[in-house]
């Protein structure tokens, strides 16, 4: 589908979606109540759905012809593999700025992209912005909300390489030429994540900007790789995450930083292995951690033991950590 308007937007929000019948009218809500004083467009992209996600964004589309331009595809184009999917969402991309947001999460705040065009129109040294965003459940019940300490790290790319500082993907808007001339190391690796990179190779070449407003709310779906409620499919994520990193971290020169992005990879496994109370795996994971770290003990390691093995022990030392 060609997109024909006269218009020319200054930002493209970017929405790939597939048998998200149930969420999907929640994030195009999101896009439309957006108040802005520029004009922006909404490329969704339905990828053969099954269900009626289609018909809901036929629906919109309809009514929100200047902003919703959908397109309709006869053929998932995700299960081929092969980067077709990105292909087709980049020519469609016209705006001087992108946002993204998938087709079962949505905004919550109307003033979300006039921040962050704002923002980056008044900051031309910063090539990525993002927010505060909570976390919901399948059913739109609240968990938590993201809450970041630090907004300007003294070093944000060696924070993300460490897996210290995380972006929602949900939140981000940047600059269009800026994402075109990234070198795009990822796409010869075939990392089953696509955000992480994107955010490293932003941040090797811009600074990156964090606003604490909570912006949308990310749905935590079981099925979700990140999220998965299969031990085994849960590690294998980390994992990914671990290689995907220590490939840029190779690839960018921070050779200093290996033991400490193994140190950070086997206490996340640890913390897995010890709220799904997997013993074994959690005296393995923290034995491997006493390796890597010179068998000193610290004080998380022994928390998340204890989660474990000794859950009044691990209340005891909450407290402290």
């Amino acid at each position: 589908m060609q997109i024909q308007d006269s218009t020319i937007p200054l930002v493209t929000i970017r929405c790939i979606t597939y048998n998200h019948e149930p969420y999907i009218r929640q994030c195009l809500e999101g896009f439309v109540m957006q108040k802005t004083n520029f004009p922006f467009e909404a490329i969704v992209h339905d990828d053969a759905s099954t269900d009626g996600t289609a018909a809901i964004i036929r629906e919109y589309a309809e009514k929100y012809p200047d902003i919703i331009k959908p397109i309709y595809e006869t053929e998932n184009q995700y299960s081929k593999h092969d980067g077709s999917l990105q292909r087709i969402m980049n020519a469609h991309i016209r705006g001087k700025y992108v946002a993204l947001c998938e087709g079962d999460d949505y905004w919550i705040d109307p003033l979300k992209l006039q921040k962050q065009f704002d923002f980056l129109e008044s900051h031309l040294d910063y090539g990525l912005v993002h927010t505060d965003f909570n976390i919901i459940s399948e059913s739109n019940i609240k968990e938590y909300r993201i809450r970041r300490k630090l907004g300007e790290r003294q070093n944000v790319l060696e924070q993300i390489l460490l897996g210290n500082y995380d972006i929602g993907t949900l939140t981000v808007m940047f600059r269009k030429d800026l994402y075109d001339s990234l070198p795009k190391y990822y796409l010869s690796k075939k990392f089953p994540m696509g955000d992480l990179p994107l955010w490293i190779e932003f941040a090797a070449v811009a600074k990156i900007k964090y606003i604490s407003d909570v912006t949308a709310n990310y749905r935590r779906l079981d099925s979700s790789a990140s999220h998965s409620t299969n031990f085994c499919k849960r590690m294998a994520f980390i994992d990914a995450l671990f290689d995907c990193r220590l490939y840029y971290l190779q690839k960018l020169g921070f050779f200093q930083l290996e033991n400490q992005l193994m140190r950070s990879h086997i206490l996340i496994k640890l913390k897995v292995a010890a709220i799904e109370r997997k013993k074994k795996e959690s005296r393995l994971f923290f034995f491997a951690f006493l390796k890597k770290n010179n068998m000193k003990i610290s004080l998380k390691s022994l928390y998340y033991l204890s989660v474990a093995y000794c859950p009044f022990i691990s209340k005891i030392l909450s407290r402290v950590l």
